[in-house]
């Protein structure tokens, strides 16, 4: 497999070039540490030693995975009343192709829809998704749960989790679960 003419994943314990021009060095799986992990970051939470990435997102060579807590609305009787959100990338580079699993779930508003969004991606398009409901019940919340599954080539990708309450209204116990698992294609 090759970007830009230079070759991304060597079979057989070999050196390799990633797709930024620097070395790496593949095991005889083809996997490379130096294209794996995760980095993350977060907005509008008070209390970040409990809130937030919770713990941060985390690559095990054969998942990827993070939980998103946030703190009550200042509205619904909590301390925050700011938007709160977050983003993690996360690297992982597959030596034959996989089958990828998605699952997002966790609670959102029931006052509107378009807050409270959660989405996974890989390579920049969106997979699955979850967010507030059109019902204007205040700070009710509505537990969700979005779910896909694909056969994924072999090479680099990215997953990318992003979270964000919009506002910073309606919203209470809320708390968002992310993972993308894989295995061998059959």
């Amino acid at each position: 497999m090759s970007t830009s003419g230079k070759a991304v994943v060597v079979c057989g314990g070999k050196r390799g070039v990633l797709s930024t021009g620097k070395t790496a060095v593949f095991d005889a799986e083809g996997n490379c540490a130096a294209c794996c992990g995760c980095r993350s970051e977060q907005y509008g939470i008070l209390n970040s030693s409990a809130f937030g990435w919770q713990p941060a997102p985390q690559q095990d060579g054969t998942s990827v995975h993070g939980t998103f807590r946030f703190e009550d609305s200042a509205n619904c009787g909590g301390p925050n009343g700011n938007v709160q959100g977050g983003r993690a990338v996360c690297r992982a580079c597959f030596a034959v192709p996989m089958t990828v699993s998605y699952r997002l779930a966790g609670p959102t508003e029931r006052q509107n829809a378009g807050y409270d969004i959660s989405s996974i991606l890989r390579d920049g398009a969106q997979r699955v998704v979850i967010g507030g409901t059109e019902e204007h019940l205040g700070c009710a919340m509505l537990n969700h749960e979005a779910v896909a599954q694909e056969v994924v080539a072999a090479g680099p990708h990215t997953f990318e989790f992003r979270t964000s309450t919009i506002d910073g209204l309606y919203h209470m116990g809320m708390t968002h679960t992310f993972l993308v698992d894989w295995e061998p294609a059959p």
